[in-house]
């Protein structure tokens, strides 16, 4: 992403979904390292994930791991179809501005 440009909250809540880990999960500092997010903005999007049941947190070892929930996962194949469908239409439209 160029520097200077905003993500919008899709792309938040997309990143946030990738910084996890897929099979273990992730304590929330490593989510905030992982997703490029300052710490308040973390707690509020944790917090939207959570309560749109993407992501699930759980007490182990006395810390708290975020796992993806089956919704999260759909969530992020959908994005990945949807973000290939920009790049390809970017490219056709690269393509018939040079002609």
């Amino acid at each position: 992403m160029p520097v200077g440009k905003y993500r919008s909250r899709i792309e938040i809540i997309y990143d946030i979904l990738n910084s996890i880990d897929p099979i273990k999960g992730s304590r929330p500092l490593k989510i905030t390292s992982r997703a490029n997010l300052c710490g308040n903005v973390r707690q509020s999007y944790l917090g939207d994930v959570i309560d749109l049941g993407l992501v699930n947190v759980e007490k182990v070892n006395g810390h708290r791991i975020h796992t993806i929930t089956d919704k999260g996962f759909v969530f992020i194949k959908y994005s990945n179809i949807l973000r290939q469908l920009v790049k390809e239409d970017e490219y056709e439209q690269e393509r018939i501005n040079r002609r």
